[in-house]
């Protein structure tokens, strides 16, 4: 049994390397390994044989109700936002949904539905670093968060850039000044594993609801997690409400040198699971455009 499961699970990487070709499934990885489960699921429709990924999946949920029918829904862009209240009140929302932290309808990138209609929720995420969200963080001119404009003026003036910083606990100049600062060496930029950051401790300010909220919204519950790495994958039953972050046992802002990297990083250790926030750019750029939230490795 065993030896024919992952006799199914290379057919299904040789079947996808064949379909999309080496260079592009190098590329994009993370769309192969989508269509490859939904692959592994179908096949399993149509024959009943499992794949260690489809066998793990239908012991979390139970094999009574059955799958009928599997949706790809990774394309369906629904976006989540920084919900800016106060410098006390800062959720990940979605126009989707009016619940903040039951987000699987929403986070979904292949949906089960089963035969008494019940619909089940997968996350797929692939490779080394995986991030739980990318949040926009510059905002609009009408509503700006941390506009390019106002870190090169060396502070932030907007009402939702000055609560977001509050809320994390970052000084409004210190971070203008770790990207105003930075010095890109020639076309080589400096590899911000090696910079030595300085750590400020902020466990005694992050040990509050507003905090495991916002985490909490970002992360969330209602969903199973499939997160592939090299041959293996690991499996997470996160549907249940009681999935969640229920106290800080540490938090660090780590600030780097000034001049030596374009990014500011949070550590936080909780009950539930340790997770990294990142404020970096994505189009290249020194200014941040995004804050992401990622799971922090050991």
């Amino acid at each position: 049994m065993k030896r024919r499961k992952i006799g199914l699970y290379e057919r299904f990487k040789t079947k996808m390397s064949e379909r999309l070709g080496v260079g592009r499934l190098d590329e994009n990885r993370g769309l192969a390994y989508e269509r490859e489960f939904i692959d592994e699921f179908n096949f399993y429709l149509e024959t009943g044989k499992e794949t260690m990924t489809v066998s793990s999946i239908l012991d979390i949920i139970g094999r009574e109700d059955s799958v009928i029918e599997v949706l790809e829904e990774g394309s369906a862009n629904k976006k989540r936002y920084l919900d800016i209240v106060s410098d006390k009140n800062v959720i990940v929302g979605s126009k989707d949904s009016s619940d903040k932290f039951n987000i699987g309808e929403i986070i979904t990138d292949v949906t089960l539905v089963l035969e008494s209609g019940k619909r089940e929720y997968i996350s797929l995420k692939w490779g080394g670093t995986v991030s739980y969200i990318n949040l926009g963080i510059r905002g609009l001119a009408s509503s700006p968060i941390l506009s390019k404009s106002e870190v090169e003026s060396g502070f932030i003036e907007s009402k939702r850039g000055q609560d977001f910083l509050k809320f994390l606990h970052i000084d409004n100049e210190r971070y203008c000044e770790t990207f105003n600062g930075y010095i890109p060496v020639g076309k080589n930029l400096r590899v911000t594993n090696k910079v030595e950051y300085n750590y400020e401790n902020v466990t005694s300010e992050y040990q509050n609801k507003g905090i495991m909220d916002f985490l909490n919204s970002a992360i969330g519950h209602g969903y199973i997690y499939v997160h592939k790495v090299g041959s293996g994958a690991k499996i997470e039953d996160r549907r249940s409400p009681s999935n969640v972050i229920k106290s800080i046992n540490s938090a660090h802002v780590k600030f780097p040198p000034v001049g030596d990297a374009k990014r500011i990083e949070i550590e936080v250790r909780t009950d539930r699971e340790d997770v990294k926030m990142i404020f970096r750019s994505k189009n290249g750029d020194i200014v941040p455009t995004h804050m992401l939230i990622e799971p922090l490795r050991s």
